[in-house]
């Protein structure tokens, strides 16, 4: 459970806690205000995106390839991120994939939640489950612009490339442990 509240964490951070912090760098990039505000809206167009493709991967494949491919995928985009004041385009696309997996982990760790805690362990534990989820999700919404931030403003975008490549690592980290976890039967 550990592992999907991490996961979950790291979905907050990418889909909520980088909307200020994504426009507040177009902007000190040279964007216009409308063209730094459509990054948050790219955030948004991805986490809408995803949401169907992640759940008919949920559906399809182990869960520890599911979210190794979200880790994976956040992974690229926040390595790409560093290239981002030079290729504009570049800055939309992480945007989009940092919204569309971010919520994806969201949806997943629920869907994980409900598969660990069948009609036999009880609706307190689904509850708890649930509840630990959206904990995560949320602390990460809250947390993730003031680290985000702080990252950005002191390390320009290799400070926020380098907060957000860990993240992406604990995500691909946290996935291996759902595995394990899900073999012993926990």
């Amino acid at each position: 459970m550990p592992a999907l509240v991490l996961i979950a964490f790291a979905g907050g951070v990418f889909e909520a806690g980088l909307s200020s912090v994504s426009a507040a760098h177009g902007a000190a990039t040279g964007l216009t205000l409308a063209q730094a505000s459509a990054l948050v809206g790219a955030l948004g167009v991805g986490s809408f995106a995803f949401q169907y493709p992640a759940g008919l991967a949920a559906d399809r494949f182990a869960p520890q390839r599911v979210f190794s491919v979200a880790g994976a995928l956040l992974l690229v985009a926040s390595l790409a991120f560093a290239f981002t004041p030079h290729i504009t385009w570049l800055l939309y696309a992480t945007a989009m994939v940092w919204g569309g997996v971010g919520g994806a982990l969201y949806t997943l760790t629920m869907i994980r939640v409900a598969h660990h805690f069948d009609a036999r362990m009880g609706a307190s534990a689904v509850a708890s489950g649930t509840a630990a989820m959206i904990t995560g999700y949320t602390l990460g919404g809250a947390i993730g612009p003031v680290v985000s931030g702080t990252a950005l403003q002191l390390g320009g975008a290799i400070g926020l490339t380098a907060w957000l490549a860990f993240l992406s690592v604990t995500v691909l980290t946290s996935s291996l442990r759902i595995k394990i976890s899900s073999q012993i039967g926990h």
